[in-house]
């Protein structure tokens, strides 16, 4: 009995006031329920009170309502998820007692097994988050205790509980590569639990009850975590896994008991039965598609079974996948028709299984894929009942993984454009039947869902066939007959498909040219059409038809009519692709815009504001994200009339102002380009810009320090551009920045990579604000934040941006940042991990000319006055900065010389028909190898490595500056000024040194006229 080996109470807590406080947290008495908050908050900060929840929890439900126990449960995972870790809450206090841990391990297995689905699912939670932390080493006993269960004389009861407890302990290895060393103990689990599981399976699989079928559901999902990445071991050997896959086979030939299906559609696919074949089909698709006769495999195991496994089942898989869907697919949901179709799909690139599957290819289109085309029964009642439910799952891309029409139409293109030769002719010949039949039917004997599966057939292979002459030529005569007639049709899905399908042949020749221009005219009618899925049609083909001359030009006469016809539908739904369109519009007609600039800016902005709002749309969402970026197209448009900006500016404040609250976060990256887009493009800052200044400090703060790369580009701009305002006297933008900086050396919390961001903010200050008394107070504590970091970097590429910041620190005053290294006694080790890291980590030009120039503004400052560690590496840091130029000037060069190659046109790659006897090499065997490198990068060394490769060039303020001129200026300057040291300087370095030097003295006039005609041609780029 759980209940009677808790704990006791901790002091103060009264059981009754817990229970009553959480029965009362969803009271209807705004009192009540306040006042329940208010002590259950107050109580998750004492001691015990994980335990006193665990003890309501085991109260049997007559003494405690199952409502209470959901809301104990609720608050239990909630502190276990936010405490178990060690860390604690914000105020970083450990709410969990050593004692408290070792109770809630002894019993929470128990209590899982025993609970009701309702608290189950809670306490799922709780068990992976324990098991992810101190699973095996400080929780060791779980897996014998759920050996136990297994064998235990209540097994049938405990059974389900059981199996949900050992699926949330393997969901910890669900991500969990062969590589991170972390599998041997999911090994153990394994040889401890598939016996068990394997003589459950196969006692129920023969059953028909729902509970039996759930129980499957909960093994099927275990073995699917297991073999995430790879099969393990032991069941890497035909003979080990064959007993599995004939289990699968046998649940995925099952009749399931029809009868027992829920009466309502929309709960089918979450009925046990079908929800169990689905997830086998899942994992028997995972197994054919990974060892699918491919050797550039994980390891010499692998590769050597890869072969093996796929000769001995792939037939049988795709024939068993191949006869469920012949019996089956009129009675199984959408869901698991995807997952039987994508099989097929996988198999018709692989020569064996395409062999298999060839004689029965033309029934299969036309009795299995064909069908799944065609406009059903709950296409119609969406369509009339729920318009916007209907265009949301006819662009939604994430329909893609679930819809069976999506996966048939794939099928459809794949086959046509891999194995056409056998296969093309025939089934055109088929969609031309049906669609003739529709033509030359009676009205009343017409069939318009199967014409509309026709036409998404033959429009969705459209690249195809205008590669193929002889469908090439009759494309007039197809849409004059079969197309163009829909337009009209008293079928809205049917108008609606006319508009897609000359969409997708709008770009081929046309020998009748006033054809082309009849569609266009019935396209753009089509937008006022009186059904909505028709209007949204409508405008997505206007973004093809802008890309072909004849209608570009038509379509700009009209371009307002057109924008209020995009507005007008915007206003009725909110769709991603509508925005999407009305975008690729604006590009296009880029320079008829400006006119219309403002107008669309202020709608557009509107628009945002309201679909932001919408808390509870997914697609509410992706629109409102569209909303910006179409913004954004607008201000690229005019970035040629800065004028505009100003005006712009004022439409779109209120939207600035009010997106930078935590409420839109999902949209802080896009609302500060388009800060970014203002103040880089606008003549000048306005002071209504600089109010937002505070606002972006303070969203900083709350919840936007994850932003800091692109919070840092909006700051670049108004420092850079607005450097008088920030520096003022009476403000405090200077200290927000700082603070930002300090905020993300200080606390070792943040990413190096946030970190890193930090150290570029903080080098825009000192690039743009050099030498002035505001900033000179902030070098030492600049400097102090960054040293700090470096011993303990745990990334090169954050070690050479920490350096960075003291050599940006000697290029704004040489002397004052000398001064505060010596005052922080980090000279020597700055400089020493300076010039350890210089010639092979600092990658970047930017990062080799920031060394350059802050190694040599040293010698602005007058030897005596040097420290002493300075002094003795004198002759060093000379050589360094003659190394560096050179090694600069060399990357330069090869950069050019890079960037010339790739600038050659690229021929578009397509995909090729493949003979029978082939297999199709497909970029998914790129994407397997790319992902197997990331796999491999474990330690930090490895991730810098990955880093690196990001690190792209950007645009600074020492761009204006050239460093081999400015190393010239500075260092005969400072020989004018003390000739006896820098004469010995030059005399004591090497004969190769002092070649170089007078090299580079020699080569100044050349190198300024090429400095000043780079600066002539310079082009910023806000966005980078």
């Amino acid at each position: 009995d759980l209940s009677s080996s808790c704990t006791t109470l901790p002091p103060m807590m009264d059981i009754s006031q817990v229970l009553w406080s959480l029965s009362s947290i969803t009271s209807p008495v705004a009192d009540d329920r306040k006042n329940a908050e208010k002590y259950l908050k107050w109580a998750e900060d004492v001691p015990g009170f994980s335990i006193v929840l665990f003890q309501v929890l085991t109260k049997p439900d007559q003494e405690v309502p199952i409502h209470t126990k959901q809301a104990a449960s609720i608050i239990f995972k909630q502190i276990i998820i936010r405490e178990w870790d060690g860390r604690g809450g914000d105020d970083h206090l450990i709410r969990i007692t050593d004692q408290e841990r070792k109770y809630i391990k002894d019993n929470v297995v128990e209590l899982t097994i025993q609970s009701p689905p309702r608290l189950r699912e809670q306490l799922g939670v709780v068990i992976h988050k324990i098991a992810d932390r101190d699973y095996p080493n400080e929780w060791p006993e779980i897996l014998p205790k759920i050996v136990s269960f297994f064998t235990s004389e209540q097994r049938d009861v405990l059974i389900p509980g059981t199996l949900f407890v050992l699926s949330n302990l393997c969901k910890i290895y669900h991500y969990r590569t062969p590589e991170s060393g972390m599998r041997d103990s999911l090994y153990k689990i394994i040889n401890s639990t598939f016996q068990y599981l394997f003589i459950i399976f196969t006692n129920l699989v023969n059953m028909n009850t729902i509970d039996a079928a759930d129980i499957i559901v909960n093994i099927l999902k275990i073995f699917s975590a297991v073999i995430q990445f790879t099969l393990p071991p032991m069941l890497m050997d035909n003979n080990a896994i064959q007993p599995w896959l004939n289990a699968f086979f046998s649940l995925l030939t099952k009749e399931v008991p029809l009868h027992l299906q829920p009466e309502d559609i929309e709960l089918r696919p979450k009925w046990g039965w079908w929800k169990a074949k689905k997830v086998a089909g899942n994992i028997l698709t995972n197994l054919f598609t990974r060892y699918s006769g491919k050797t550039d495999l994980d390891d010499e195991k692998t590769a050597k079974f890869a072969p093996q496994f796929f000769a001995a089942f792939s037939g049988q898989i795709i024939q068993t996948f191949l006869n469920v869907l012949v019996r089956d697919y009129k009675i199984m949901p959408d869901r698991n028709n995807h997952v039987f179709v994508n099989l097929l799909n996988a198999g018709i690139r692989i020569s064996s299984t395409y062999k298999m599957l060839r004689p029965h290819i033309h029934a299969l289109l036309t009795d299995i894929i064909f069908p799944q085309l065609c406009f059903s029964a709950d296409d119609d009642r969406c369509w009339r009942e729920d318009p916007q439910e209907f265009i949301r799952k006819e662009y939604d891309v994430i329909e893609e993984y679930y819809s069976a029409k999506r996966t048939a139409v794939n099928f459809i293109v794949d086959l046509m454009n891999l194995r056409s030769r056998a296969n093309l002719n025939h089934f055109m010949a088929f969609l031309v039947g049906v669609l003739n039949k529709y033509h030359t039917a009676p009205a009343d004997q017409k069939k318009p869902e199967e014409k509309d599966g026709a036409l998404l057939a033959i429009g969705s292979i459209a690249n195809k066939l205008l590669k193929l002459a002889e469908y090439n030529n009759s494309l007039d005569d197809m849409l004059a007959v079969h197309v163009f007639p829909d337009f009209q049709s008293p079928f809205g899905f049917l108008r609606q498909r006319a508009n897609w399908v000359f969409g997708q042949f709008c770009e081929a020749e046309f020998k009748n040219a006033q054809l082309f221009l009849s569609g266009l005219e019935m396209v753009l009618r089509s937008m006022r059409d009186p059904e909505l899925p028709v209007r949204v049609q409508a405008a997505l083909t206007i973004r093809n038809l802008i890309l072909v001359d004849a209608a570009s030009e038509q379509i700009e006469k009209i371009l307002p009519q057109i924008l209020e016809e995009f507005f007008n539908i915007m206003n009725e739904i909110d769709n991603d692709d509508l925005v999407s369109s009305l975008e690729t519009i604006v590009d296009k007609y880029q320079e008829q815009i400006p006119p219309f600039a403002i107008s669309l800016c202020d709608r557009l902005a509107k628009a945002f504001l309201r679909v932001a709002s919408d808390e509870e749309e997914d697609s509410a969402a992706l629109a409102a994200l569209e909303y910006i970026r179409t913004i954004h197209t607008v201000l690229i448009s005019i970035a040629k009339l800065p004028h505009l900006y100003a005006q712009i500016e004022v439409v779109l404040y209120p939207l600035l102002t009010q997106s930078l609250k935590p409420e839109c976060v999902d949209y802080i990256e896009e609302i500060l380009r388009t800060m970014t887009f203002i103040t880089y493009y606008s003549p000048t800052i306005s002071p209504n810009m600089w109010s937002l200044f505070p606002l972006i400090y303070q969203a900083f703060n709350d919840f936007a320090t994850d932003f800091i790369s692109n919070i840092l580009i909006v700051m670049d701009n108004f420092i850079s551009r607005g450097t008088e305002q920030f520096l003022a006297p009476g403000t405090n933008y200077l200290e927000m920045v700082f603070n930002m900086y300090k905020k993300l050396l200080e606390d070792d919390q943040w990413s190096t990579t946030d970190s890193g961001e930090a150290c570029k903010l903080i080098e825009v200050v000192l690039h743009h604000c050099r030498n002035n008394a505001r900033v000179d107070g902030f070098i030492q504590p600049i400097i102090e934040l960054a040293v700090r970091r470096i011993p303990t970097s745990p990334m090169k590429s954050f070690t050479v941006l920490l350096i960075e910041v003291v050599a940006n620190s000697l290029h704004y005053n040489p002397q004052l940042a000398l001064s505060a290294l010596e005052q922080t006694g980090s000279t020597q080790l700055v400089f020493t991990s300076w010039f350890t890291h210089v010639f092979t980590d600092f990658k970047r030009c930017h990062d080799m000319k920031v060394s350059i120039l802050g190694l040599s503004s040293i010698y602005l400052v007058p030897f005596e006055s040097l420290p002493p560690t300075i002094k003795g590496g004198f002759s060093q840091i000379f050589t360094g900065i003659l190394k560096l130029i050179v090694k600069l000037r060399l990357q330069r060069e090869e950069e050019e010389k890079k960037a010339a190659e790739e600038e050659e046109e690229e021929e578009e790659e397509e995909v090729e028909e493949v003979d029978d006897d082939e297999d199709v090499q497909e970029d998914i065997d790129d994407i397997e190898t790319t992902m197997d490198k990331v796999r491999q990068f474990t330690s930090a060394s490895d991730l810098d490595e990955l880093h690196d490769d990001e690190n792209e060039e950007y645009s600074t303020a020492i761009d204006l500056i050239h460093e081999h001129l400015y190393f010239v200026e500075v260092f005969q300057g400072a020989a004018n000024r003390e000739p006896a040291v820098y004469q010995q300087l030059v005399a004591s370095a090497s004969a190769e040194d002092q070649a170089l030097l007078q090299q580079l003295i020699e080569q100044v006039p050349q190198v300024s006229a090429k400095h000043q005609e780079d600066l002539a041609n310079m082009k910023h780029n806000p966005s980078d």
